[in-house]
């Protein structure tokens, strides 16, 4: 299954969201389009959490879950305007998407007898994101998930997050507008 190309096919057919739900569900339609022999379930509980959407594919379990973060924008397109406010709780944010790889981790395990599958997958038109903090003194400065970091074993004033795995990120182009936040980007963790 190949994400990158889900993606790709995505952004050709929907550039922007309304919200997290518009992207989970189209993404999750994006998949059964490319790949119609996939059976996809949203929002599926494990244990006391929930799973944006779980994949089964060639008889394995993929754990996704989907971040949408989002800095003003207002654009109209084909007679539809998308508008949002400025999402700017970085101090909460940043660690839940790094949580969510420590929950894919958790999660395809026991969907999957001891492996892990899985993809974290975050949308955002806010550059702080792939950038990083202005000011290293950001109390979310140790959850960066700016372009080219490693994650592994984040420990913050926060909360300490203790991931299996080491995964890097890099942000991809999504789309492009001729508006204020126009760029919207995204990074693809893969969870193995």
């Amino acid at each position: 299954m190949d994400m990158l190309r889900v993606m790709d096919s995505l952004s050709s057919e929907r550039p922007v969201f309304h919200s997290e739900d518009d992207f989970k569900f189209s993404l999750a339609w994006n998949l059964k389009c490319l790949y119609p022999d996939v059976k996809i379930r949203l929002e599926v509980p494990c244990g006391s959490e929930r799973v944006d959407i779980i994949v089964q594919y060639n008889g394995m379990y993929y754990p996704v879950e989907v971040k949408y973060k989002k800095a003003r924008f207002e654009y109209t397109q084909g007679g539809e305007l998308f508008k949002f406010s400025d999402d700017t709780a970085y101090t909460q944010n940043h660690p839940k998407l790094i949580n969510d790889i420590r929950r894919i981790e958790k999660h395809s395990e026991s969907l999957n007898k001891g492996l892990r599958l899985g993809f974290a997958i975050w949308l955002t038109n806010d550059h702080i994101y792939w950038d990083g903090p202005q000011s290293s003194d950001a109390n979310y400065a140790p959850y960066t998930v700016k372009e080219g970091v490693v994650l592994s074993e984040i420990t913050g004033e926060m909360d300490d997050i203790m991931l299996q795995g080491k995964y890097s990120v890099h942000w991809e182009d999504y789309s492009e507008f001729e508006t204020r936040n126009g760029w919207f980007r995204y990074a693809l963790i893969r969870i193995e």
